[in-house]
C-alpha cells in the first residue's frame, strides 16, 4: 500500500520510525509576508514541485521536469570535502524508488558561506545504505568542476536545498544561478 505523510518538518526520528512502511514524506512549509504574499515551499522524493508562490501581482506555478538524470544534495563543507571529494560518493540521501533508474548525475550543493553548485559526478551505483531505507550514490570517478559556480541568488533564497532535489543535467551548461536549473515556471 503506497501512502505520504504530509508534515511541516521531517525529523530523523519521523523516518525511523516509518521507514518500515515506507511512505512518501512530503514536506509543505508556508510563508507569509507582511503585504500578505504567500509562498509554500514544498520539498519531496518523487513530487517535482517544489515552490508555488502567490502575490497579489502574479502566480508562480510549480516545476515539472518529467525527464530529470540528476539529483543535488545539500552539503556541509566537512563532508563534500571528505567524502564526496575525496571518496567520490554521496550518502543518506532520500530517493523515492521510481527515481533510481533515472539517476545518471549526482550534484552538490554547498551550504553556506559558500551557497553555489560547483561539481557535478556521473554516478555508477546506487544501492541501499544500511538499514535506513535511504541510499548510498557512488561516482564513475572524480567530480567535475563547473566551469561556473551556479549560486544561490537573493531572488529565490528559498531553492537552497535542504534536501535532496531534482533537475536536468543539460540545465547546467548555460546555468549561473539555481533557478537555472531549478526552472520557476
Amino acid at each position: 500500500m503506497d501512502f505520504a505523510i504530509i508534515i511541516d518538518d521531517a525529523t530523523e526520528e519521523l523516518e525511523r520510525v516509518v521507514s518500515p512502511f515506507n511512505p512518501e514524506i512530503i514536506v509543505l512549509k508556508k510563508f507569509q509576508s507582511s503585504d500578505n504574499d504567500v509562498m509554500y515551499h514544498v520539498e519531496s522524493d518523487s513530487l517535482q514541485p517544489e515552490i508555488v508562490q502567490t502575490t497579489k501581482s502574479h502566480k508562480k506555478g510549480m516545476r515539472n521536469l518529467s525527464e530529470i538524470d540528476t539529483i543535488v544534495c545539500p552539503a556541509q563543507e566537512d563532508g563534500f570535502n571528505e567524502v564526496f571529494l575525496k571518496e567520490h560518493r554521496w550518502f543518506q540521501i532520500r530517493i523515492n524508488s521510481s527515481k533510481i533508474p533515472k539517476i545518471k548525475y549526482l550534484a552538490m550543493y554547498e551550504s553556506a558561506p559558500v551557497s553555489a553548485i560547483n561539481y557535478i559526478g556521473e554516478v555508477a551505483e546506487i544501492k541501499p545504505y544500511k538499514n535506513t531505507g535511504k541510499y548510498e550514490l557512488v561516482l564513475r570517478g572524480p567530480a567535475q568542476k563547473l566551469k561556473t559556480p551556479i549560486k544561490l541568488s537573493d531572488d529565490y533564497p528559498t531553492l537552497a536545498p535542504q534536501g535532496p532535489k531534482y533537475t536536468i543535467k543539460s540545465l547546467f551548461e548555460n546555468a549561473e544561478k539555481l533557478e537555472d536549473i531549478f526552472p520557476q515556471f
